[in-house]
């Protein structure tokens, strides 16, 4: 009965879509590549503040790893290792980020409970296209979400799946929010994290973190198609210096799910 329904959704989205007039600019920017971030390169090098030329909506980390971020809207946030999130001041670094300025391109409605996995099932279903990244806002209700973020590390800086043990867990219950996230292709894996990858942040501004397991209904998913992906490379040593030619697929998958 599920996958009948996504498939009428689908059926329904697509006899509705009319032809997409492409937007000058409308990209993803991102700063360095995940592969350098799994091997430790945590040195925040562009400030927050500066980021707003690039983007108003996506998801990174700061400096020293020091909290998951979120631009929601146009305001930078950072959910911390107890789960708290508190608003970013501009002066603060990243190491990482994927942004992009949010222009809604297509938008379903769900209304039955969904877990994480059957909300990404649901999304790839309906709008298909595995060769092109697109952003995702998703609102709803959340009857729990799961969600980590690291304790600020120190230097030396070690590969991310050696301090698996400095990442903390938080369970939200019965909250509204929104996840803010991409869906980034297969082959672009090398760059960014492949398939999908989601930050939370109550509608209070209060709580969030990195998604690892979610339920939601009265789902409202809104979706940005990018028509490019421009990537800025770190001008500091420790990026200059990170072997970046090693297969990190598994690292990867251990760090992001």
């Amino acid at each position: 009965m599920y996958k009948l329904l996504v498939i009428v959704l689908a059926f329904l989205f697509f006899a509705a879509c009319e032809e997409r007039v492409l937007v000058k600019g409308d990209g993803i920017y991102q700063l360095s590549v995940i592969g350098a971030l799994l091997q430790g390169d945590f040195q925040g090098n562009v400030s927050v503040g500066s980021l707003a030329e690039h983007g108003d909506f996506g998801l990174g980390t700061l400096n020293a790893l020091d909290g998951e971020l979120m631009a929601l809207n146009g305001v930078f946030y950072s959910a911390k290792a107890n789960g708290h999130v508190e608003s970013v001041n501009a002066n603060e670094l990243t190491p990482f980020v994927t942004l992009k300025f949010f222009v809604e391109d297509s938008m379903i409605r769900l209304h039955r409970k969904l877990t994480l996995a059957q909300l990404c099932d649901t999304i790839n279903l309906v709008f298909g296209n595995v060769n092109r990244p697109f952003a995702l806002r998703i609102d709803g209700e959340f009857a729990s979400v799961r969600t980590r973020s690291f304790e600020p590390q120190q230097k030396p800086y070690k590969p991310m799946v050696d301090i698996m043990d400095s990442q903390k867990f938080t369970n939200f219950e019965n909250v509204r929010g929104t996840l803010i996230g991409f869906r980034v292709p297969q082959y672009l894996a090398d760059l960014n994290v492949p398939g999908f990858h989601f930050h939370f942040i109550t509608d209070a501004k209060d709580m969030g973190g990195h998604v690892l397991d979610c339920t939601i209904e009265n789902v409202r998913i809104g979706i940005d198609w990018a028509d490019d992906l421009t990537v800025s490379f770190p001008h500091t040593g420790s990026f200059a210096g990170t072997d970046l030619n090693v297969n990190q697929r598994s690292a990867l998958d251990r760090v992001e799910r």
